[in-house]
């Protein structure tokens, strides 16, 4: 969007004058990033990071992490939390973490998801639903809408994770980012399929079903290559 309004250039332009050093253009994105976070707080605006939106070294890595003092919930991927805490593993990416923002949710693909919550003290870990992978594409984007909407339904960290897991789980069992994200006839589908260790686990889930009729979501099917081959 950036690009085709033509903002991107001037923004270039504008980093060109400063100075041609990346870590000194980082730590500015990194101030002016917080002043956006400072403004949407002020006005008394819940702030959720989904991902870390600098390109992280030594120089920014303490003024971006004190940013997120401003927000209620951080769910950056494994790769994200160890680059921008500098730690080796999860569990120390997830303690430091912690220390700047109340709840954090590490998500770890294949591996599933560590989630703490700094002012009960719980930490959960959640493993990935056994499903068949076709594409993973956005499903950490619905594992945030999820987790989105048990936050702002005041549930427990354990039932958020484990409804945006089943969600992001469930997703990538389709082709398609966002077309792919799974529906409530999805979940209850899932839900009559489940052994009894997962009913057990996702017992919450019943209780979260709709009352009327569910009907299957509507999805696009790829037909580009159908259409090339007839030529």
């Amino acid at each position: 969007m950036m690009v085709a309004t033509g903002h991107f250039d001037v923004l270039r332009r504008s980093f060109a004058r400063v100075r041609d050093d990346q870590r000194l253009q980082g730590v500015i994105i990194a101030f002016s990033f917080g002043a956006l976070l400072e403004a949407l707080a002020g006005f008394g605006t819940p702030v959720a990071i989904t991902s870390v939106m600098l390109m992280l070294s030594a120089v920014c890595r303490e003024q971006a992490l004190d940013q997120l003092r401003h927000c209620d919930v951080f769910q950056p991927n494994r790769d994200e939390a160890l680059a921008l805490t500098g730690q080796r593993t999860v569990e120390a990416a997830l303690r430091e973490l912690l220390r700047h923002v109340p709840l954090v949710a590490i998500t770890c693909g294949a591996d599933g998801v560590v989630a703490a919550d700094r002012a009960s003290g719980e930490v959960v870990s959640v493993p990935a639903l056994p499903v068949e992978a076709i594409d993973t594409t956005g499903a950490g984007d619905v594992f945030a809408a999820a987790f989105v909407l048990g936050t702002l339904s005041g549930w427990t960290p354990a039932e958020r994770v484990r409804f945006a897991t089943l969600r992001a789980s469930l997703s990538v069992r389709q082709f398609g980012g966002s077309l792919a994200a799974p529906g409530w006839h999805d979940i209850a589908t899932w839900w009559r399929e489940a052994d009894e260790e997962l009913r057990q686990d996702y017992a919450f889930v019943v209780g979260l079903l709709p009352s009327h009729r569910l009907v299957p979501v509507r999805r696009a099917s790829a037909t580009l290559a159908a259409v090339s081959e007839r030529g």
